[in-house]
C-alpha cells in the first residue's frame, strides 16, 4: 500500500522554520558575543584606569610610611594599605608575592598568581571576578604589586538578562515564522490546488472547453494557470481539428467511392456496347486516380507531421527550376490563361529541390484552377541578397476575408460551390505548402479580394546560415 507523503506545504514550512531558526540563532549568538566582549572591554578599561590611579596613591603612601619608619606588616599599616577605586578592590603584595595589605572584603579568596598587566578572570564561589595586576615602584626603588579584583555580577546579570530576552525573542520569531509561513504558503499553494482539481475534473469529464481561470494574477502561479489554459485551448483545437479531419476524409472519399460503385453497377446491368463500357471505365479510372491522389496526400502529410521527411538542402538555381516548372504548367493547362514571368536570373538558394518544386507547382496550379478564362497569372521571383521572394498572382475568383485565415487548414475549401470532383482539389495542397515553407525557415502568406484575384507569397532565407540564425 502506497503511504501518503508529507504535504509540500509542511515540508516548505519546516525548511523555512529551520532556516529561520539557524539564521536568527547565529545573529543572536553574534550579538551576544559582541555584547560580552564589549562588557569585558569596558571592565578592562575601568580596571586599568583604576589601577593607574591607585598605583600612584599606593606609591605615595608607601613612601610616607617608609619615611616615618612604619612597619608594613602590622595590622594598622595593612588597614592603611586597603584601597577601593571605581568599584575595584585592590590588595597589595610585596616583590616576593606576600600579601601586605588586608584581604579582600568580598569573602572571596583569589589565587596568589601574579601576572602584571594581564587582564583575566577567575570563577570563585560560583561567581566571576575580573583580575588585573600592576607593578608599583616607590621612589626608593622598591617594587610592589597591586591586584585589582572586580566582581562582574552586575554586568553579568545584565548580560544574562539580555540573553534570556534574546532567547524569548528567538522563540517568538521562530513561532511567528512558522505560523506566518504556513499561512502564506497555504494561500500561495491554494491556486495550485485549484489547478489540480480543475485538471482532474477536466480529465474525468473530457470537456476541453473548460478553463482553470484563477483571475488576473501576474505571478508564477498565474503564469502556470495561463499555460494550462493555453494547453487546453491547443488540445481542444487539436481535437476539433481531428474530428473535422475525420469528417472531411469521409466526405472526400464518399463521393468517388459512390461514383465507382455506381459505374460498376451500370457496367453489370446497363452497359450494352463498347462506347458505354469505355465511358464507364474512364469514369472509374478518373475516380480511382482521385482516390489515389487523396491517399498519397494524406500519407505525405502524415509523414510531415511525424517529421519523417528530412529536407535535403542543396544550393539550387531557383530561377532555372521555376522557369522549368512554368514551362511544364503552361503545357499541362489547356485553358486560355496567360502566364507572365518576372523571374530574376541567377537566384541561388539552399533548398530541397523536390519539396520546393512541389510548393511552386501547388501554388501555380491553384492559380490556374481558380482563374477565369482568358485570365492572367503573374509569377515573380527576386532576392535582396539574404532572402528569396516568390509570389503568384492571379485575376481569378479571389477569397473572402472570412475564408482567408482558414485556407491553410486541411480539406478546407474556400469556394464551397467547387467540389473535389469539379476542380480536382482535395484541400491538402496549401497545408503542404505551409509545411514546406516552415521546413525552409520561411513564411507563406496570402492577400486576396473576392472577385478580383489572389496573391500568394513565399519568403525564405537564401542560405542555411541565415536560416540557422533565425532559429
Amino acid at each position: 500500500m502506497k503511504t501518503k507523503s508529507i504535504p509540500l506545504k509542511l515540508k516548505i514550512t519546516f525548511f523555512y522554520v529551520i532556516a529561520t531558526m539557524i539564521g536568527v540563532s547565529l545573529c543572536a549568538f553574534q550579538l551576544l558575543n559582541m555584547q560580552k566582549k564589549e562588557i569585558a572591554g569596558i571592565i578592562e578599561t575601568r580596571m586599568k584606569n583604576a589601577a593607574e590611579y591607585t598605583s600612584e596613591k599606593v606609591s605615595e603612601r608607601l613612601d610616607q610610611m617608609t619615611a616615618v619608619g612604619t612597619a608594613l606588616n602590622t595590622g594598622e599599616a595593612q588597614k592603611k594599605l586597603r584601597y577601593y577605586e571605581r568599584g575595584v578592590h585592590f590588595i597589595l603584595y610585596d616583590a616576593g608575592g606576600d600579601l601586605i595589605s588586608e584581604p579582600l572584603p568580598l569573602d572571596v579568596s583569589v589565587s596568589d598568581t601574579i601576572a602584571p598587566d594581564v587582564f583575566r578572570y577567575e570563577e570563585i564561589n560560583n561567581g566571576i571576578y575580573y583580575i588585573y595586576d600592576k607593578s608599583v615602584t616607590t621612589k626608593s626603588g622598591d617594587i610592589y604589586i597591586i591586584k585589582g579584583v572586580f566582581p562582574a555580577s552586575n554586568e553579568l546579570f545584565t548580560f544574562k538578562l539580555t540573553l534570556r530576552y534574546t532567547l524569548y525573542l528567538v522563540l517568538i520569531v521562530i513561532l511567528f515564522s512558522a505560523v506566518g509561513g504556513y499561512i502564506i504558503l497555504g494561500r500561495m499553494l491554494k491556486p495550485i490546488n485549484r489547478i489540480t482539481l480543475a485538471a482532474k475534473r477536466i480529465a474525468e469529464s473530457g470537456n476541453l472547453k473548460e478553463r482553470i481561470s484563477i483571475g488576473g494574477r501576474t505571478d508564477e502561479i498565474g503564469d502556470l494557470a495561463n499555460t494550462f489554459d493555453e494547453m487546453l485551448s491547443k488540445l481542444d483545437t487539436a481535437m476539433e481539428a481531428e474530428k473535422q479531419f475525420t469528417s472531411d476524409v469521409s466526405h472526400e472519399l464518399r463521393t468517388p467511392v459512390t461514383v465507382l460503385l455506381s459505374e460498376c453497377e451500370f457496367l453489370k446491368d446497363r452497359a450494352k456496347n463498347s462506347p458505354e463500357y469505355d465511358m464507364s471505365l474512364s469514369m472509374i479510372e478518373r475516380q480511382a486516380k482521385k482516390i489515389n491522389n487523396l491517399v498519397s496526400g494524406l500519407l505525405c502529410l502524415s509523414r510531415m507531421d511525424r517529421n519523417a521527411i528530412e529536407p535535403q538542402f542543396e544550393n539550387t538555381d531557383i530561377s532555372e527550376l521555376l522557369s522549368f516548372i512554368c514551362d511544364e504548367q503552361e503545357k499541362i493547362q489547356k485553358r486560355g490563361i496567360a502566364l507572365e514571368r518576372k523571374i530574376e536570373s541567377n537566384v541561388f538558394a539552399d533548398v530541397d529541390r523536390m519539396l520546393i518544386s512541389r510548393l511552386f507547382i501547388n501554388l501555380i496550379s491553384n492559380a490556374y484552377k481558380f482563374s477565369y478564362e482568358t485570365g492572367l497569372i503573374t509569377i515573380t521571383l527576386k532576392t535582396d541578397g539574404k532572402n528569396v521572394l516568390f509570389s503568384v498572382s492571379d485575376t481569378g475568383i479571389g477569397i473572402s476575408e472570412e475564408d482567408l485565415s482558414r485556407i491553410w487548414e486541411r480539406f478546407y475549401q474556400a469556394d464551397k460551390s467547387r467540389t473535389y470532383s469539379e476542380n480536382g482539389s482535395s484541400g491538402l495542397g496549401l497545408a503542404m505548402v505551409k509545411w514546406i515553407a516552415q521546413a525552409h525557415g520561411g513564411r507563406v502568406y496570402a492577400a486576396s479580394e473576392l472577385g478580383a484575384g489572389s496573391t500568394f507569397t513565399f519568403e525564405f532565407p537564401q542560405t542555411n546560415n541565415e536560416r540557422n540564425e533565425r532559429k
